[in-house]
């Protein structure tokens, strides 16, 4: 049987970054009236490229811009933007988001049971628990 995937689900207002594929060149555009600019090499900088996911979206959705580069003036054309989207890391979030942390997520990638602390490696696993250990407790549907 194959293994399945296991895909934890984050809240639609969260954060993200917007990394550059280009090694070298950082990417500039206008965004909503101010100067944007996305560092090259997938570096990540809080001040320049931590969005909102839905800004990010957008961001991405615009057609790709121009780029100068050197002082000569030089114009490189892009066929599409090189930039991608990438989730926050457990430990970026708690630092840039922690809004969207689930308390009982962690580093290692086990699920705590709030009930008897037990941890269990997968979300499903931990529903199971839940049902099998802990019959009289219900959980909540979201609205």
């Amino acid at each position: 049987m194959a293994e399945s995937v296991q895909f934890v689900s984050r809240p639609a207002k969260r954060k993200v970054w917007i990394l550059n594929r280009h090694p070298v060149k950082a990417y500039k555009e206008e965004y909503r009236g101010t100067p944007t600019e996305i560092p090259a090499a997938e570096e990540k900088d809080p001040g320049k490229n931590l969005f909102d996911l839905i800004m990010a979206e957008k961001f991405l959705s615009k057609g790709a811009q121009l780029q100068e580069y050197g002082s000569d003036g030089h114009t490189e054309l892009n066929m599409g933007k090189p930039l991608y989207i990438k989730d926050l890391t457990i430990d970026e979030m708690r630092q840039y988001d922690p809004k969207s942390l689930d308390e009982h997520e962690t580093d290692d990638g086990k699920y705590g049971c709030t009930i008897c602390g037990e941890t269990l490696p997968t979300v499903k696993g931990l529903s199971l628990h839940t049902k099998r250990k802990h019959p009289e407790y219900t959980p909540v549907k979201e609205l």
